[in-house]
C-alpha cells in the first residue's frame, strides 16, 4: 500500500497484463499459502524449506517466461548500463563490494533488531506493534526508493516488479528461512487482524492494478490513506 500508493502519486503506475496476470496470480497465492500456514500457530522447519522451494521455483520459471520476452523497462535499463565506464577488475570490485554489503547487512540487522526491542521497552507497547510499525518501514526504504525512481523515469515495469517480488520474497524467503532454520511461533496479534489486513492489502493491489492495468494518482492516494488506516488501527490497539 505504502509503496504502490507514493509512486502512482508521483506518477501513474501502468502495468503488462500478461506479466500481471502471472505474478499478481502468484502474490495472491502465495498470501494465501502465508495465512494459511500461519493459522497453524507456527511456522516450522518442514513449512520454512517448502516455501523456500517455492520461491527458487518462482524465481525459475519467472526467468525463463521473462528471457524470450521484450520489457520496454528493461531496454532502457540496459541501454543506460552500456553507456556507464568499464573499468578494468570490475568484476572483482563488484564482488568486493557485494561482500561488503552482506557484512553491513548482517550488523545492520542486528542493530536494528536490538533497537527495535529496545524502542518497544522504552515506548510500553509490544515488540510486534514495532515490527508492523518501524522496522515495517524501515526495511522498506530501499524498494520505495527504487519504485520512486522508477515512477520518475517512467518505468513503469520496473516499479511494479519491484513491489510483487518483494512480497513473494518476503514472504517464501524472509518467513521461510527464518522458518527453516528457527521454527516461527505466530503472535496472536497477527492472527486476529494483521494476517487478513495483508490479504485484503494484496487483494486491493490487484483489483486496483486489473482496473485499467494503471494505478492513478488518485487511487495511489487510496492506498496511502488505507495504509494510514492501517497504522493507526494498529497503534489505537496497543
Amino acid at each position: 500500500l505504502l509503496i504502490l500508493g507514493i509512486a502512482a502519486l508521483l506518477r501513474p503506475v501502468t502495468a503488462t497484463p500478461a506479466a500481471f496476470r502471472r505474478d499478481g496470480a502468484v502474490v495472491l497465492a502465495v498470501t494465501v499459502i502465508g495465512i494459511a500456514l500461519m493459522l497453524l500457530g507456527e511456522v516450522g522447519r518442514l513449512a520454512g524449506g517448502a516455501m523456500l522451494l517455492g520461491l527458487a521455483a518462482y524465481v525459475y520459471f519467472t526467468y525463463r517466461a521473462e528471457a524470450g520476452a521484450h520489457s520496454p523497462a528493461a531496454a532502457v535499463l540496459e541501454g543506460e548500463a552500456e553507456l556507464l565506464p568499464q573499468p578494468p577488475g570490475r568484476l572483482a570490485v563488484a564482488l568486493g563490494l557485494l561482500a561488503a554489503g552482506l557484512v553491513a547487512l548482517v550488523f545492520g540487522s542486528g542493530l536494528l533488531v536490538d533497537a527495535a526491542v529496545e524502542l518497544a521497552r522504552l515506548v510500553g507497547v509490544s515488540e510486534t506493534v514495532i515490527g508492523l510499525t518501524v522496522v515495517a518501514i524501515g526495511t522498506s526504504l530501499p524498494e520505495l526508493m527504487t519504485s520512486i525512481v522508477a515512477a520518475i523515469r517512467r518505468q513503469s515495469d520496473v516499479a511494479l516488479g519491484n513491489i510483487l517480488g518483494s512480497n513473494v520474497f518476503n514472504i517464501l524467503g524472509i518467513l521461510g528461512a527464518t522458518g527453516a532454520v528457527v521454527p516461527v511461533p505466530v503472535p496472536q496479534q497477527i492472527l486476529a487482524v494483521d494476517a487478513w489486513v495483508m490479504l485484503a492489502a494484496t487483494v486491493a493491489l490487484v483489483v486496483v492494478v486489473r482496473t485499467g492495468w494503471r494505478v492513478s494518482r488518485m487511487e495511489g492516494a487510496g492506498l496511502l490513506t488505507g495504509y494510514a488506516g492501517y497504522l493507526a488501527l494498529v497503534v489505537a490497539a496497543t
